[in-house]
């Protein structure tokens, strides 16, 4: 056996064995910061958490280390953005560039609506989903997809994390679950959806899937999680807390402040109780402040540093027994991301090339946070979604796929829209509306129907199927019933020495046509129709005095066949400030049944036609722009292919052209050339005040006298224009050398 020696020996090499594996195991544990821990604590508030900004600058001053946060609604929102690594200064700058109340609202940029979407469904001031023969209502104002890109975004430098507890300071939020009621703790996933989640006010922001669990603001169950924060072994709890007390009955007088009540009743006396768990709790107060006053991110951010202020002495000293301070640097925005592979969750309502052009994703690659963000942005421009949630997953090997799971809206495929608008010309008029998505199961498809009822009965049915190459298909249909006063070019004599000086026209015009688009994008079109058109007219005053129809009446079938580029930027289709939109064709135009009068005959009528409107900001308030409109009708004569000017009407049917100081249908000709410069200035809110000056050239072909086949006007206007939920509200006075005339019109026209 072993002697004293060896065994003394023995014992000393085994406890050396044990001393190296624990100093080693020692080692490996992760570095504990030096003095206490603190823990950070914030509440929800909706906007007035902007104050959470200002106390954070002050902490950041007193060299404060935070080492935990946990936090509710607002307080989930910066909290998990301070957790990301972003200092005071970065969200003080992130949240006074965006406009926040935009975002919530989802006002979807123009730039992102597809074509179809931009040519007819801008004329609406209502919007219902169906589902079956029910109306399908939103969870919410909004469906936060908006606010869930800001937040990506803006935390995209640490979106390989998924486990909380490894971000820059270690996080968690809570939310709550729509169906059971219960507290719900959000530690991992995705960090800006789980902010999403904890910040979805109900009513304002729809609640949110999370591994099939709907969630919804945290503040309904736990909007101060103090204790929560200290399990995690803090020795400090520094409270961030803006919550008002209860309203008494006498100020509730608004719905912002019902649902603030509401969302208080379970939650405040747990709030109280929490508070008892801070060491230091920086409560300042936020009357006149409510949830939604995102405007006023300045003075709220102010009012946090005042009382942050107030509290820092013990701040300083908190600081001082840390004797480690964090070091606050500057997060470097992160605007690419590596895909090697995409995984798609969910079902898509179109073809899957269309989808391509959605998402041009490049496999194992680079790709910009922008463009993808832009792209999703017009898929859910399309109304088919509800919600779409897209995140890098990253596997053991490194390797990234980019996780897409879009949400299907309910009732996505059927909508009931309503507008209304009131002019001069067709009177007071409501449209109802239905849109259709994959009628008849054809995938890719859209239809939109317009029954438009008022002093004037219309219709029009347009179809279209994107066929994700560049081969497109549509078909349109109209009908219009019009009463219509034109000015005659040349007095007509109708015996007994009088003269007719104008004609009040009743019209009836039918069409419909067939298109393919080789070129199919959001911002521009080429394409080639063929269509049929029924136009019946006739000239009450003639058929009153004669007792027969006369030689202007007419009923006639034509074919037509339209070669055409359209392009849109317009950053908006009414007082737009930058952008243009462009629209040329050439006709081909055949008359099919007997000609009604002189001048008309089977041969056929070509017709040029540009239409041009550009703008250009100058700064905020002011943009100028310019109008052009220029075309020539050949061949035969076409009657309802004439050029036709005067009054203030975007609705246009065919070749009529609005022109200031003129009446509706004023002057009369086969030819135009005709511009307008304008300058409008949007002096304050939604008010917009507009100068202009017109003048055209028009060509009359069958004037008998050749110094009259040519006349000019030319005239000076002056508008104000204001933004209302019913649609632009105009009043225009233009005055020239074909005289005066006043202009109004109210709600979008269609």
């Amino acid at each position: 056996m072993f002697d004293s020696t060896s065994l003394i020996q023995l014992k000393a090499f085994i406890l050396s064995i044990f001393f190296a594996m624990g100093f080693q195991a020692l080692m490996a544990q992760p570095s504990q910061p030096a003095g206490p821990r603190v823990g950070l604590v914030m509440s929800g508030g909706g906007a007035k958490g902007f104050a959470y900004i200002g106390m954070l600058k002050v902490m950041e001053e007193a060299g404060l280390r935070v080492d935990y946060i946990g936090g509710t609604s607002a307080g989930a929102i910066v909290g998990g953005l301070y957790a990301s690594g972003l200092k005071a200064s970065q969200l003080d700058s992130l949240v006074r560039n965006t406009d926040m109340w935009a975002v919530i609202t989802e006002e979807v940029p123009r730039e992102s609506q597809s074509w179809f979407e931009k040519t007819y469904g801008e004329k609406y001031v209502f919007s219902l989903a169906l589902e079956g023969m029910k109306v399908a209502l939103p969870a919410g104002l909004s469906n936060g997809q908006q606010i869930y890109d800001l937040f990506f975004q803006w935390t995209n430098h640490v979106s390989h994390i998924q486990d909380f507890r490894l971000l820059p300071i270690p996080f968690f939020c809570i939310a709550t679950d729509v169906e059971t009621g219960e507290e719900v703790r959000l530690d991992c996933g995705s960090l800006p959806l789980a902010m999403r989640a904890s910040g979805a006010l109900p009513g304002m922001l729809a609640p949110v899937n999370i591994n099939g669990r709907l969630l919804t603001d945290g503040g309904l169950v736990n909007n101060f999680p103090a204790k929560e924060v200290r399990d995690h072994g803090m020795d400090y709890i520094i409270g961030l807390n803006v919550e008002t007390e209860m309203f008494e009955q006498s100020e509730l007088q608004s719905v912002e402040k019902l649902i603030m009540q509401i969302s208080l009743y379970q939650s405040d006396l747990r709030s109280k109780a929490q508070r008892q768990n801070c060491d230091v709790l920086i409560h300042p107060d936020m009357t006149g402040y409510g949830l939604t006053d995102f405007d006023k991110a300045d003075s709220i951010i102010a009012i946090g540093e005042r009382e942050a202020r107030k509290h820092w002495n013990e701040l300083v000293r908190i600081a001082q027994l840390q004797k480690q301070a964090k070091g606050f640097r500057n997060v470097p925005t992160v605007n690419e991301f590596r895909v090697d592979t995409i995984q798609l969750q969910g079902e898509m309502p179109f073809p899957p090339k269309q989808l391509k052009r959605f998402l041009p994703v490049h496999k194992e690659s680079m790709n910009e946070l922008d463009e993808l963000q832009e792209r999703i942005g017009e898929l859910y421009a399309t109304g088919l979604f509800r919600f779409i949630e897209y995140r890098p997953v990253f596997d053991e090997g490194g390797k990234s796929r980019l996780l897409i799971k879009p949400e299907l809206r309910q009732g996505y495929d059927t909508r009931l829209r309503l507008g209304l608008h009131f002019d001069e010309v067709y009177k007071s008029s409501g449209v109802m509306n239905l849109t259709w998505l994959n009628i008849l199961g054809i995938m890719g498809s859209v239809s939109s129907l317009d029954l438009i009822l008022g002093d004037k009965l219309r219709y029009n049915y347009n179809f279209f199927l994107e066929g994700g190459g560049p081969f497109n298909f549509g078909f349109n249909s109209f009908l219009r019933y019009n009463t219509i006063d034109y000015k005659l070019p040349l007095p007509i004599a109708i015996g007994e020495g009088q003269e007719l000086t104008s004609l009040s026209f009743k019209s009836l015009y039918v069409g419909n046509e067939v298109y393919w688009q080789f070129l199919t994008q959001k911002h521009q079109v080429l394409g080639l129709s063929a269509g049929v058109q029924f136009f019946k007219s006739r000239a009450q005053e003639i058929s009153n005095y004669t007792g027969e129809a006369g030689f202007s009446d007419e009923k006639n079938l034509y074919l037509s066949s339209e070669l055409y580029y359209r392009r849109d930027t317009r950053n908006k289709r009414q007082f737009f400030t930058d952008g243009m939109k462009l629209y040329a064709s050439g006709r081909w135009l055949q008359l099919l049944t007997n000609p009604d009068f002189e001048g008309q005959s089977r041969k056929p009528a070509y017709n040029l036609d540009l239409q041009l409107e550009v703008a250009w900001p100058v700064d905020p308030h002011m943009a100028f722009g310019m109008e052009i409109n220029a075309g020539q009708l050949y061949g035969s004569t076409m009657q309802p292919w004439y050029y036709v000017i005067g009054g203030n009407n975007r609705n246009f049917i065919n070749n009529h052209r609005r022109f200031l100081s003129l009446p509706f249908g004023g002057e009369i000709g086969t030819g135009l050339v005709a511009g307008s410069f304008y300058t409008q200035i949007n002096p304050v809110g939604k008010h917009y005040l507009t100068l202009s000056m017109n003048a055209a050239l028009l060509h009359r072909q069958n004037s008998p006298s050749p110094f009259d086949q040519y006349r000019n006007f030319y005239s000076l206007g002056i508008g104000y224009g204001l933004e209302t939920l019913l649609g632009p509200l105009e009043a225009t006075y233009a005055y020239g050398n074909g005289g005066g005339e006043l202009y109004f019109n109210l709600g979008y026209w269609f």
